[in-house]
């Protein structure tokens, strides 16, 4: 979204506002705040020194919250980052003491502060994370002795919005390994109603890799645990790509796999355990699907970008030969058949397409390689005028251009 004024940057940056505007609808909705009211008043009225922790993710809804409290009568103080340290200092002295009963707070007490005898902790809401659940969790699921000596243990109420990406959490662990199993309870609630219980979590969990068993299953089959692991793109030059832009020098033949699954080159992932190799597709009735390709045989690949000349000469090479010079720095350039072949370079407000004499020949070569059955979309042309492309991990020789492509003044 930051990449200047091209289309595909202002797509980007329309999905990050979209999103935004998603956390912050979800972040602000009323049922989850009457939701909190009603725990914190069924907490308070059971057991007047109760002391309560709420978590939230966004400091704004942390203020706003604390309002609502206030305004109930509650003994409520709030911590988060862009308090004065000393009055946040304050805050926590009241809630250690006894003094507030509930504190609301932000990430920064997720990070750091050590709660002592919590009896109830909220999950207001938070990231996706299931780290700083599990954090928050820990900071008050422990057992501890109340004020006559007997044991008892805290309560956690974590607070999702039905039907929205709120439930995610609930793929990403599972909840009964977390805090023991028969320990979680799990109900629907439209405030003011009564809560109803439900007998399953809103999604089951899916296993991360560690808990898959490879050896039974083929490729194509569907991979039963998370979409998780490094990822990289398939062109369909038969290259593998890293997200910095990094060509494999051992594709494996990882791409023509990924063509068969998807039907088309793409995105995918190597789990950092196992090395599966998963992709994901959709299917006909428009839900996404998890595949699994096999396992790498060894990492990918990524030598060193700069190669020493004096080895070779130009007028030696071929078209299609192997290309033994420099990969980088380059300029990435785009080759199309339409109007008989032309040669685009992106600029921030689309693309511009090359001309002249010397595009001519250029074009004329790609598309006799074209004729050969190598296949070419994209190639580069490197400081020294030499263009060529990589195909299945291997850089290969175009041309040496006598001078630079033609591409209009403004570009």
């Amino acid at each position: 979204s930051k990449r200047g004024q091209s289309s595909m940057a202002g797509l980007a940056s329309r999905f990050v506002a979209d999103t935004t505007r998603r956390k912050q609808l979800l972040y602000r909705a009323e049922s989850r705040i009457e939701a909190t009211r009603r725990l914190v008043a069924e907490a308070l009225e059971s057991r007047s020194d109760a002391r309560i922790i709420l978590f939230h993710e966004s400091i704004a809804e942390v203020v706003a919250l604390f309002g609502r409290l206030k305004d109930d009568g509650r003994p409520v103080v709030m911590e988060h980052s862009e308090l004065p340290s000393d009055l946040r200092e304050q805050t926590l002295d009241l809630f250690r003491l006894g003094i507030a009963k509930v504190v609301v707070s932000a990430r920064s007490l997720i990070e750091g502060f050590n709660v002592p005898e919590a009896d109830l902790g909220i999950i207001v809401a938070s990231s996706s994370s299931p780290r700083q659940r599990i954090q928050s969790i820990g900071r008050v699921l422990r057992v501890h002795r109340s004020r006559d000596g007997k044991e008892k243990s805290s309560r956690v109420c974590v607070l999702y919005i039905r039907d929205s990406v709120d439930e995610h959490i609930y793929e990403r662990e599972d909840w009964n390994k977390l805090v023991g199993l028969g320990r979680n309870r799990y109900f629907q609630w439209n405030p003011p109603d009564v809560p109803v219980e439900v007998q399953e979590p809103p999604r089951a969990g899916i296993p991360g890799e560690a808990s898959i068993d490879l050896e039974p299953l083929s490729v194509g089959d569907i991979y039963p645990g998370r979409y998780e692991g490094a990822e990289f793109s398939a062109d369909s030059q038969g290259n593998v790509v890293d997200d910095s832009g990094r060509i494999a020098l051992n594709p494996q033949g990882v791409p023509a796999a990924i063509k068969h699954l998807k039907g088309r080159a793409g995105r995918f992932r190597v789990t950092n355990q196992k090395a599966a190799i998963i992709v994901r597709v959709q299917v006909d009735d428009g839900e996404w699907k998890t595949l699994y390709g096999g396992v790498l045989a060894k990492p990918f690949a990524f030598g060193p970008q700069q190669t020493a000349l004096g080895t070779f000469t130009p007028s030696s090479l071929a078209p299609g030969d192997r290309y033994p010079g420099p990969i980088a720095p380059v300029e990435e350039l785009r080759f199309r058949q339409l109007r008989g072949g032309i040669i685009a370079k992106r600029v921030p407000r689309g693309e511009v397409f090359a001309c002249g004499p010397n595009t001519e020949r250029v074009v004329a070569t790609l598309k006799a390689l074209q004729r050969d059955q190598h296949s070419i979309s994209k190639f580069y042309v490197n400081q020294l005028g030499h263009a060529f492309w990589h195909e299945h991990g291997v850089p290969r020789f175009i041309a040496a251009l006598e001078k630079e492509l033609e591409f209009p003044v403004d570009a």
